[in-house]
């Protein structure tokens, strides 16, 4: 059989996303999305497709349906519908916010993930096939903390209450010992950190957490456990700024830096 013309394109979009674990609590995680994309021949310039333009067009489509959103399996945990948006509740907390800041999905979400951009290439680039395969950068070795948030004056998708980033701790000096990355784990691994300003409920059984932004109204009730107040928005600037402050406190003589990423492409200092 005569091998299908096809171009594999590397890290198209980088993806922030939550999800709710078996426990009922949500996660961040982090993800590259690369595709091989094959075509039954060659266009006129020799190309299986505008590779610039074809590029920007499917990360834009990638982006809007599937980063910074929560990732929900209806088998698991059904979404409803309600005042232009969804409501999902779990064991441990209860979630509403606009459509935009859900994808919704039956047994395999990347299965799901794939019949969608097949869809949207059918549509705009017909005979196109897609085949995605999914990376990160970090090793079995790293460290990795799991975080939820949302940045209610951010303009663009950061806003969406409960997306999330799998970030890797990286110590850049001999100095820091495994016991410092240890103690950030600890403190914020599988927490949803908000800034207090945006608490407008708290007992000793739940946190809300209720802010509006340009894409919607956003709720989270959420048990305590699974929180970690801050006093100032959750940046990566002021995360790693107040790791610091943790780690001073709590090791007065410590120097050296780490460096914390958000996701896979971006972060901050700490130094100490």
């Amino acid at each position: 059989m005569k091998q299908r013309p096809s171009i594999y394109w590397e890290k198209i979009s980088a993806i922030d996303y939550a999800y709710v674990d078996d426990a009922g609590h949500p996660l961040g995680d982090s993800f590259y999305i690369s595709a091989r994309l094959s075509s039954r021949e060659l266009n006129d310039n020799f190309f299986v497709a505008d590779f610039g333009k074809m590029k920007k067009e499917l990360k834009e489509f990638i982006d809007l349906k599937f980063d910074h959103v929560l990732w929900l399996n209806q088998d698991k945990h059904r979404a409803t519908q309600g005042n232009g948006g969804f409501n999902v509740v779990t064991s441990a907390f209860e979630y509403s916010g606009p459509e935009c800041a859900f994808f919704l999905y039956h047994k395999d979400p990347l299965q799901t993930l794939q019949k969608q951009i097949q869809s949207y290439l059918d549509q705009h680039y017909p005979s196109r096939q897609f085949e995605i395969h999914i990376g990160r950068t970090d090793t079995k070795s790293a460290r990795i903390m799991r975080y939820t948030h949302g940045l209610k004056k951010h303009d663009g998708n950061c806003q969406r209450l409960l997306h999330g980033h799998r970030s890797i701790l990286t110590q850049l000096d001999a100095s820091v010992p495994s016991k410092v990355i240890e103690f950030i784990e600890m403190q914020l691994d599988g927490k949803h950190l908000v800034w207090k300003e945006n608490i407008t409920n708290e007992n000793k059984d739940w946190i809300k957490i209720s802010y509006s932004s340009s894409q919607g109204q956003y709720h989270l009730k959420i048990k305590p456990s699974l929180c970690h107040i801050l006093p100032a928005e959750s940046t990566i600037e002021n995360i790693t700024s107040y790791v610091g402050h943790l780690l001073k406190k709590q090791f007065p003589t410590l120097q050296g830096r780490l460096y914390l990423r958000e996701g896979l492409d971006k972060g901050a200092l700490i130094e100490l």
